[in-house]
C-alpha cells in the first residue's frame, strides 16, 4: 500500500507564539500566551480492496505537527521587599474541535476514568522571596521535563 504524505504547517504559530503583556506595575504583570500548532494532511490510495485497488484519497487536518497547540496564563504580584505572589494557568486546545486536549485517564479502585480539565497543562501558584527561591502548589511538569525543556527544539 502506497502512501504519499503531505503535511504543511497552515495554522502554525510555533515559532512566533502569541504573548501579549499586561503590566500594572514594574514589578506586577499578567501575560497571555500560546502557540497554535495545526496542519493539512492528504494520504492518497487510503484502504484497498480484495484485489489491492486504491480506494479514495483522504484531506484530513492534523494537530500537534511539533508541539501540542495551548493558551495560558501567567502573572506575578509584587508585595515589596523582594516577596512576590507568582501563578500559571495552562490549557491544551485541539484546533480540530475546539475541545481542551488537557486530558489524563487513570484507574481508581479498578475503574477508569477520564477527566478533561480545562488547565490541564499546569495550573499552579506559589510564594518566593527574589533570593530564597519559590514554593508552588498545584499541577506542574515533572523536575526531568523542567530539565531538558530547554534543549527541546520543538520547546
Amino acid at each position: 500500500m502506497k502512501k504519499t504524505l503531505i503535511s504543511v504547517a497552515v495554522l502554525s504559530i510555533m515559532t512566533a507564539p502569541l504573548s501579549i503583556t499586561s503590566a500594572q506595575t514594574q514589578h506586577s504583570s499578567t501575560s497571555l500566551y500560546g502557540a497554535l500548532d495545526n496542519g493539512i494532511r492528504w494520504s492518497n490510495k487510503v484502504g484497498q480492496d480484495y484485489l489491492g485497488n486504491a480506494k479514495q484519497s483522504r484531506l484530513s487536518m492534523n494537530g500537534g505537527g511539533l508541539s501540542g497547540s495551548h493558551l495560558g496564563f501567567k502573572g506575578q504580584e509584587d508585595l515589596g521587599q523582594g516577596a512576590s505572589v507568582i501563578f500559571k494557568l495552562e490549557a491544551g486546545i485541539n484546533l480540530n474541535t475546539g475541545e481542551s486536549n488537557s486530558s489524563s485517564d487513570s484507574k481508581i479502585y479498578g475503574k477508569k476514568t477520564e477527566s478533561k480539565s480545562l488547565f490541564g497543562r499546569e495550573a499552579y501558584v506559589g510564594l518566593g522571596h527574589q533570593s530564597l527561591g519559590y514554593l508552588t502548589m498545584g499541577r506542574q511538569h515533572t523536575v526531568s521535563y523542567d530539565a531538558i525543556k530547554d534543549f527541546d527544539p520543538s520547546n
